[in-house]
């Protein structure tokens, strides 16, 4: 009989494989991406599971160090695939950095010469500490996050995957703080068939802002006519502080992560029909008001019809496992369109994500840590075909 949750322990096969910042699929293979593995430990050890394997037969998983080939290669958060290359978007090691880490995937994944590096400083200065980003099919776009430690920036960067790897003319950026000097400190970025959606997190100071930044995909990157920006807090007080997001059909959601007072769970939709500041076209909906413990989201997804939240944090150094769930074909705004399920219910330590995939009818959730720098490498397999309230 099919389980709804399964877990596998990628420490029982190395223990450094746990910390990681998201999850991607090449068509047989699943990599989870390395961010820290230990405290103040960045890490660059990727963990792989061949998907035509059971999902709990270690045999079936293997890692390799991308430190081992280059020192600088680690500390990133999330990647994402083009359809031969994974790249893996570069964060902090023992500082904020630029270093792109690129693997070929028809090439043997533990060899050194299958993994490429390009540092972005090289050709611009304030090309470093990225948070996620989005690929749009041909583009790879990296959200702009910190300089430094309360030190922010707002130097998006697009890469065309058909040009040269380590071509400064290939890799392009924008500073979104020419269209105003707050358009800084995002988190993850969305693509829809029009846009680019760069996510509002936090600036300086604990300043979790609703600057929320898209560029037209038909014009030039480097032209401030092609963005444009919308404060969420003019249409809601509460409207800031999200971590990533999706897009399906006309509607993009933004997955609520601290509003600056707590860990919080009010959904922003926006339906993109309607012009970008057009008060009429957002909604928000406050999961909390499913279940208390529906918040401190890390990203969201969308599988057949339904939107799923990944549960990262609920309150300050207390870690959760509650996936809430949207199902689209009901107003948004109607409670009983939302359900939840807890997968620490199934296991105790299974809380504190960070993004994820979905294949087929299963969601894969990346394990980050469990609580303050204890991090987890327990990873979750969701039947969301089996998924109940």
């Amino acid at each position: 009989m099919p389980q709804a949750l399964e877990f596998f322990d990628s420490t029982s096969i190395d223990p450094g494989s746990k910390g990681f910042s998201g999850a991607v699929f090449d068509g047989r293979y699943l990599y989870f991406v390395p961010m820290m593995n230990g405290h103040h430990q960045f890490s660059g050890q990727v963990t792989r599971y061949d998907t035509q394997g059971d999902f709990t037969d270690p045999t079936h998983w293997t890692v390799f160090n991308t430190a081992t080939v280059n020192p600088n290669s680690r500390g990133f958060t999330n990647g994402f695939f083009d359809g031969r290359y994974l790249y893996m978007i570069p964060w902090h090691h023992d500082r904020h950095h630029g270093q792109v880490t690129r693997l070929d995937t028809q090439q043997d994944f533990h060899h050194p010469n299958a993994w490429d590096f390009f540092d972005l400083q090289k050709s611009i200065s304030t090309a470093r500490g990225f948070v996620s980003g989005c690929y749009d099919g041909r583009y790879l776009y990296l959200a702009p996050s910190y300089l430094e430690w309360n030190v922010y920036h707002g130097t998006m960067v697009r890469y065309d995957t058909t040009a040269p790897f380590f071509s400064t003319d290939s890799w392009e950026a924008f500073d979104s703080q020419s269209l105003s000097p707050l358009c800084r400190g995002f988190h993850s970025a969305v693509a829809s068939n029009d846009f680019i959606y760069f996510v509002p997190y936090v600036r300086e100071n604990r300043d979790y802002h609703g600057l929320l930044v898209r560029y037209q995909r038909s014009g030039r990157f480097s032209d401030p006519a092609s963005w444009q920006r919308v404060d969420l807090k003019t249409l809601n007080p509460r409207g800031c502080g999200f971590v990533g997001g999706c897009h399906d059909g006309p509607y993009l959601y933004l997955a609520p992560y601290f509003d600056g007072k707590g860990r919080f769970g009010q959904v922003a939709r926006y339906d993109s029909t309607k012009p970008l500041d057009d008060a009429d076209a957002w909604q928000f909906f406050d999961t909390v008001l499913v279940h208390p413990d529906s918040r401190g989201f890390f990203g969201a997804l969308i599988h057949s019809g339904f939107v799923y939240f990944i549960p990262h944090c609920k309150a300050e150094g207390i870690y959760h496992g509650q996936i809430t769930r949207y199902d689209q074909s009901k107003p948004f705004l109607d409670p009983t369109a939302w359900s939840v399920l807890d997968t620490a219910i199934d296991h105790p330590m299974s809380k504190g994500y960070i993004g994820g995939t979905v294949l087929g009818d299963f969601l894969y959730m990346a394990p980050y840590e469990t609580a303050p720098a204890v991090h987890s490498g327990l990873i979750a397999k969701v039947n969301l075909n089996l998924f109940l309230p």
